[in-house]
């Protein structure tokens, strides 16, 4: 395999699932391509025809429309979606999640495709039911190591009189699953001393009893605001949006040597190790009393953070990762 395209809609960054591993690709001979899905019949059809110059297309989570998937399909040599949400169902905001019409479009772009990379299990066995399994892979939304330092712990602080500091980070779309669990927070702040909520987001929220550190999230302050946490907080709702999460918050958590405490969900449940990268917290007790022993228990909160680390390393970090998907685009170019 020469040349790899990966399709994309305007808008959509892709920075963990299609430029972290441009770089990898382009060492190994590989030269790649960025191609946005323009606006109007006539650009879209010049951009699809392009889509012949290259041995492989990834198509990047969008869902096409027919007409499109026609043209891609017709133009491209051999195709892979590529996905790591729940597509095919309305967000958890919907009170129907259900939607007649994504699952039709998810189950034609499954029928379309030669290849299919998920991006946990739940996502593999939704498009199990229209592709053969042995054509589905699974990938998770890995990071680069070379950008995620560990926590020094040996400089870490004078125990239970300096600051512990819970922390949070993402976008504004999904700050209500953090406020969902406010109560348990304020009651854990309540309990212990010098306890602080440090949000990394474009948008906050205030609490009772417990001092909110607002950071407003900047590309290359990340590494130092992860490490800054004392241990990093994933709440979901369980349904049938959040079951195909990729947990990529206690991805970049653990990377950077922070336990988790998380709501069993979606693929946070490989992440969280219950009792070894941090504990599972699915209602408002479990929240509190996963947070109160790691704050009790600092030898036990390091011993997590690094067992985290190494979790990373092994199964999510572009490092592991990015050899395995190669071969596989390389294998499927043969065929």
């Amino acid at each position: 395999m020469k040349r790899l395209a990966f399709l994309m809609h305007k808008g959509f960054e892709g920075r963990f699932r299609v430029k972290e591993f441009i770089p990898y690709f382009e060492r190994n001979g590989v030269d790649v391509s960025l191609i946005r899905v323009p606006k109007g019949g006539i650009k879209r059809l010049s951009a699809f025809k392009t889509l012949r110059d290259f041995d492989v297309v990834i198509i990047q989570r969008k869902l096409l429309t027919v007409p499109d998937l026609f043209f891609v399909r017709h133009y491209a040599k051999k195709t892979i979606f590529d996905f790591d949400d729940a597509i095919m169902y309305r967000s958890s905001r919907h009170k129907n999640q259900h939607s007649g019409g994504r699952m039709r479009k998810f189950k034609n772009m499954m029928k379309s495709v030669d290849a299919v990379f998920a991006g946990n299990s739940y996502l593999a066995k939704k498009a199990e039911k229209f592709i053969p399994p042995d054509r589905i892979h699974i990938f998770p939304t890995v990071v680069d190591l070379d950008e995620y330092g560990i926590k020094n712990y040996s400089d870490n602080r004078a125990g239970k009189n300096s600051d512990f500091i819970i922390g949070w980070i993402g976008t504004f779309t999904n700050l209500h699953y953090l406020k969902s669990i406010g109560p348990a927070l304020e009651e854990f702040a309540n309990r212990y001393k010098n306890v602080k909520l440090k949000i990394v987001c474009d948008k906050f929220f205030d609490l009772d009893g417990i001092e909110v550190i607002k950071k407003r999230w900047k590309p290359e302050d990340v590494e130092a605001d992860l490490m800054s946490f004392d241990v990093g907080v994933m709440p979901l709702a369980d349904d049938i949006w959040t079951r195909g999460k990729c947990g990529f918050k206690v991805v970049q958590y653990l990377a950077t040597g922070v336990p988790a405490v998380a709501a069993p969900v979606g693929l946070n449940r490989d992440l969280v190790i219950d009792g070894k990268t941090g504990f599972w917290a699915a209602n408002h007790d479990e929240w509190v009393a996963g947070l109160s022993r790691l704050y009790e228990d600092r030898k036990m909160l390091k011993e997590m953070g690094l067992s985290g680390r190494k979790l990373v390393e092994k199964d999510f970090s572009l490092q592991a990762v990015a050899p395995r998907y190669l071969e596989i685009l390389r294998d499927l170019a043969k065929e």
